[in-house]
């Protein structure tokens, strides 16, 4: 199916699940998002999702709420959360990496919002800015998989966030023609060549893989580390501005530190008179990301929906819309509104 398609018809997809028997398929986590959002339950007389077992999930931030939400939204028509498969993977892999057992519900630990150490799961945290991350499962047997300090390129203990190096057979040998390009991914040790994926995660005692973000997004404020998807998801939160729009949060260089900027789209009926919401939406946004993460923001950029740049797949272009931030070439809100 297009993902043209998809995005514009959710509801088509559960339905050729349901004509056709399928008991294997998926996508990003914005996919169960989107079905979560746009398919109306009065809509669906006469589905089944009785024969779906494996619904994997990869290529973006898996969020437990979104698990949690599809199931109880599509339980009663024979969907079963043991059907999830949060799994890892990327192009240089061909494809997978890791994944989760088939008839296992999913697993999710919660960890400090900021610091690399996290807790086993007898011990997560119960207080202060936490986030909650789901596992993507066990390694591919024939594959082997490092968490390694980015910084020291010394592999980290169990329950430490470092960045995922990959080797094994199934692993690419390099990029074509880029010779720059492989010298500063590919790194041989102990007899393996091993993919640099600039993802970061951790192993559990069990050697469950967690990813928690990207190194290249990763937003670090006087020595401390911040994933841009968890400041997102406060965003989100923050006003009913934000109720099923894309945002970015990264940072910028200061004077003396790096500052928080958040890029957001904003739905219609508040775009529509932002001259009388655009300061109450900022003050919500400052006053949210202050009070979980004692962050002050920046600046807050309010854009019209479907502005922010995303991958064919759907996936938000965090370094793409900074690039565009800096270069002041964004299409605002007020300044869309000044044109007119």
């Amino acid at each position: 199916m297009s993902p043209v398609t998809f995005l514009q018809r959710p509801k088509l997809w559960l339905k050729t699940i349901s004509d056709k028997g399928v008991t294997t398929t998926g996508g990003p986590n914005f996919a169960y998002d989107l079905c979560i959002q746009r398919v109306d339950p009065s809509s669906l007389e006469g589905l089944s999702l009785t024969s779906w077992d494996v619904a994997y999930n990869g290529a973006e931030h898996i969020k437990l709420q979104t698990l949690e939400e599809f199931t109880h939204t599509f339980a009663p028509y024979g969907f079963k959360k043991s059907a999830f498969l949060p799994c890892y993977g990327l192009a240089e892999a061909t494809l997978i990496v890791s994944g989760t057992n088939k008839f296992a519900e999913p697993l999710a630990l919660t960890i400090p919002c900021s610091g690399d150490e996290v807790l086993d799961a007898d011990a997560s945290p119960q207080h202060g800015n936490t986030r909650t991350v789901v596992s993507n499962g066990e390694v591919m047997p024939e594959l082997s998989l490092r968490i390694i300090n980015p910084q020291t390129l010394k592999e980290c203990p169990s329950h430490h966030i470092g960045e995922i190096w990959i080797a094994g057979p199934s692993i690419t040998r390099g990029y074509w023609q880029q010779p720059e390009k492989n010298q500063e991914t590919f790194v041989y040790r102990d007899g393996l060549n091993f993919l640099r994926t600039g993802d970061l995660g951790f192993l559990d005692s069990q050697q469950r893989l967690y990813i928690t973000g990207r190194l290249k997004d990763l937003i670090v404020i006087d020595g401390k580390n911040y994933y841009p998807q968890d400041i997102e998801e406060t965003v989100k939160l923050s006003h009913p501005a934000f109720t099923e729009v894309n945002c970015a949060a990264f940072s910028i260089s200061g004077t003396y530190s790096q500052k928080l900027v958040v890029v957001s789209e904003v739905v219609r009926q508040f775009a529509q008179q932002v001259d009388y919401y655009a300061e109450e939406i900022k003050q919500a946004v400052r006053t949210a990301v202050y009070n979980h993460y004692q962050l002050t923001v920046h600046d807050t950029v309010l854009l019209a929906s479907n502005t922010i740049p995303r991958t064919t797949s759907g996936k938000i272009q965090r370094q793409r819309t900074k690039l565009l931030y800096l270069l002041q070439q964004l299409e605002t809100l007020e300044t869309v509104k000044e044109s007119i």
